[in-house]
C-alpha cells in the first residue's frame, strides 16, 4: 500500500512538472513574440505639425509652406540608384547614413530621387525664408510652444490642430528594411488645416515690407477704412522666426516690434491739439504770428522755422508744423482739453488688436504736471511726457478720415476647422464718434495742404492723393554723437474718397518729411496701382 502511494506521489508529480514547464514556454513565447514585433517594426518621423496661421484669403503665413524629404532605406541597391540621381555634394552629406542600415530621412529638392529604397513626400514647413510678417506671427520657443505674436496667443489652438507623417519598415534582425516590402505611411497632416485667419493681406504686407527696406529701424502699419482692418504690420530689422538665437545679442533689437512698441511721437501729436481746439469751438482762420520762437517763463521754444513762419492759421500751421502756434493753442484751451481728446483717441491706454495681444499703452502727462506752462507747452508740439506707438497713431488717423468715427485697429477674422470652415468669428469692432464732421473736415484740408504745400510733400503719390502729417521727435538720447530723433509720416489716401491709412515710424531718422515720406509714397503707389 505504502509502495503504490509512493508511486501515485511520482506520476502526479512528474505530471505538474510538466504543466508548469509548457505553462512557462507558452509565457516566453508570447514574451518573445512581442518582442520579436516590437524589434521588427522601424518607425521614421518625415514631419510635425500644428495648425496654420492665415491670412485673410487663407493663404497661409505660418505653416502649409511645402518641404520635400526623402525617406530613405539603405542598401547596395538604393546606394547605387542615389549615387545616379543625387548630386555629387548631396550625396556626399549623406553617405554616412548610407552606410547604415536604419531608415533616415533628408530634405531633398524635389521628388525626383524616387526609386529604389526612397521614398519622396511633399511636407510641410513651418517658416520659411520668404515668411513675411514674422513680427505678428511669432515664433515657437524649443519645446514648440508659442513663444510671441499669433503663435503664444492662439498656441493651445494651434498646438490642438497637431499632425504629423511617419512611415513605418518592417526590419530584419541585423536592422535593416526587408527588400521589396514598402513602409506603412501614416499621416495625420490635414489636422493642421484648421488655424488662425488674420485680417493681414499678403500682398498689401509684402508691398509694405518692400518699402520699409528704406527703413535700417522702424514700422509701418496700413490699416483698411472704415473698418480699420489692418492689412500690413511691419517691423524692422526683420528676422527669420526659425533661428531666433542668431539675434538676441543684436544692439538693434530685432525681436522687438516696433509697430506696438511706444515711440516719442513729435508733431503728429499736433492733429490732437488741433481737434480739441476745434471741438472747443475755435475758429481755424484766426490768425496767429510766428516769430520763430516763444519765451514760456525762463524757457525759449523755438519753431521749425528759426526765422518765424509769420501769419498762420491751422491750415498753414499744421502744414508747416509751427510749434509756437500750437503752443499759443494750448494756452487758449488747457491742458485738461487736450488731454481729454487724447485719451478719446486712444492714446495713453494699450490698443487690443485681438483677446490677448495687446499694444504697449505708452504715456500721457498727468495732468497736475501741465499745470507747470513750460511742461504744457512742450505737450502742445509732441514732446515732453508723451510717448504712443505706430498702431496707435494709424487708430488716431483713421479717425479723422473716417469722419470722426474710432474704431480701434483690428488683426483676428477668426478660427477656422481643418475643411476651412469657421467656426469663430470676430465681428468688427463697433465705431464710437468722437469728432465732428467738420472738424474732420478742417484737419483732412490742413493735412491735404501739407502734402501740396508743407512738410508733408515727399509723400504724395505719382498715381494718388494724400493727407498727411509730418512728425520728428526728439528723445533726449544720444548715439555716437548724435541726437536720435524719431521720424513719423501718418496719412491716408485716396484724399477724396480715403481708403487706407498708413503711418510709418523711422527710428533715429532725420525728419518725418524726409526718412519716413518716402516709404509712404511707395505704399501708396503700390496699392494705388493694385486698386485699378
Amino acid at each position: 500500500m505504502r509502495k503504490r502511494m509512493h508511486i501515485t506521489f511520482v506520476v502526479m508529480l512528474l505530471l505538474t512538472s510538466v504543466v508548469m514547464v509548457r505553462l512557462l514556454t507558452l509565457s516566453l513565447d508570447v514574451q518573445y513574440t512581442a518582442a520579436a514585433h516590437s524589434q521588427s517594426t522601424y518607425r521614421l518621423e518625415l514631419s510635425r505639425t500644428r495648425g496654420r496661421i492665415y491670412d485673410a484669403q487663407l493663404r497661409p503665413l505660418a505653416g502649409g509652406r511645402v518641404r520635400y524629404k526623402a525617406a530613405i532605406a539603405p542598401s547596395e541597391e538604393c546606394r547605387s540608384h542615389l549615387a545616379g540621381v543625387m548630386e555629387p555634394k548631396q550625396y556626399a552629406a549623406i553617405s554616412e547614413n548610407l552606410r547604415r542600415r536604419s531608415p533616415f530621412v533628408c530634405v531633398v529638392s524635389s521628388g525626383d530621387i524616387e526609386g529604389s529604397g526612397v521614398s519622396v513626400f511633399r511636407t510641410e514647413t513651418r517658416y520659411s525664408a520668404n515668411t513675411v510678417a514674422e513680427h505678428t506671427i511669432g515664433y515657437l520657443n524649443g519645446s514648440g510652444e508659442g513663444a510671441s505674436g499669433i503663435e503664444r496667443v492662439y498656441d493651445s489652438y494651434l498646438a490642438g490642430a497637431e499632425g504629423a507623417l511617419t512611415l513605418s519598415y518592417e526590419i530584419t534582425a541585423a536592422g535593416g528594411s526587408l527588400a521589396g516590402v514598402k513602409p506603412t505611411v501614416t499621416d495625420t497632416t490635414a489636422n493642421s488645416r484648421a488655424g488662425v485667419v488674420l485680417t493681414l493681406d499678403t500682398d498689401i504686407q509684402l508691398l509694405a515690407e518692400e518699402a520699409a527696406k528704406q527703413l535700417p529701424r522702424g514700422a509701418v502699419v496700413v490699416m483698411e477704412l472704415p473698418d480699420c482692418k489692418l492689412r500690413a504690420v511691419v517691423s524692422t530689422p526683420s528676422i527669420e522666426c526659425d533661428s531666433i538665437g542668431t539675434y538676441l545679442e543684436r544692439e538693434d533689437a530685432p525681436l522687438l516690434n516696433r509697430a506696438i512698441s511706444a515711440y516719442d511721437i513729435g508733431s503728429v501729436f499736433k492733429l490732437t491739439v488741433a481737434a480739441a481746439a476745434l471741438e472747443t469751438g475755435l475758429d481755424p482762420t484766426s490768425v496767429y504770428c510766428c516769430e520763430g520762437y516763444t519765451d514760456i517763463g525762463e524757457n525759449r521754444f523755438h519753431c521749425s522755422n528759426r526765422e518765424g513762419h509769420g501769419d498762420v492759421d491751422m491750415y498753414s500751421a499744421i502744414a508747416c508744423s509751427c510749434n509756437t502756434y500750437f503752443i499759443d493753442l494750448a494756452r487758449q484751451i488747457g491742458g485738461e482739453r487736450i488731454l481729454e481728446y487724447a485719451r478719446r483717441l486712444g492714446l495713453g491706454q494699450s490698443i487690443s488688436l485681438c483677446d490677448g495681444y495687446d499694444t504697449a499703452a505708452g504715456c500721457l502727462p498727468e495732468p497736475k504736471t501741465l499745470d507747470r506752462p513750460a511742461a504744457l507747452a512742450n505737450l502742445a508740439f509732441g514732446q515732453g511726457e508723451l510717448l504712443s506707438t505706430p498702431m496707435h497713431m494709424a487708430a488716431l488717423t483713421a479717425a479723422i478720415a473716417n469722419g470722426g468715427i474710432y474704431r480701434k485697429p483690428s488683426i483676428l477674422v477668426g478660427l477656422v476647422n481643418a475643411e476651412g470652415e469657421y467656426i469663430q468669428k470676430t465681428e468688427t469692432p463697433q465705431g464710437k464718434e468722437i469728432l465732428s464732421q467738420e472738424t474732420c473736415r478742417v484737419l483732412t484740408l490742413a493735412m491735404r495742404k501739407a502734402v501740396t504745400e508743407g512738410t508733408a510733400s515727399g509723400g504724395e503719390g505719382e498715381r494718388v492723393q494724400c493727407a498727411a502729417k509730418t512728425g520728428t521727435a526728439q528723445t533726449g538720447i544720444v548715439e555716437n554723437g548724435h541726437k536720435v530723433l524719431q521720424a513719423w509720416y501718418a496719412g491716408f489716401f485716396p484724399y477724396d474718397d480715403p481708403r487706407y491709412v498708413c503711418v510709418v515710424l523711422a527710428e533715429d531718422g532725420k525728419s518725418g518729411g524726409s526718412s519716413a515720406a518716402p516709404v509712404f509714397k511707395h505704399i501708396a503707389d503700390g496699392l494705388e496701382r493694385r486698386c485699378q
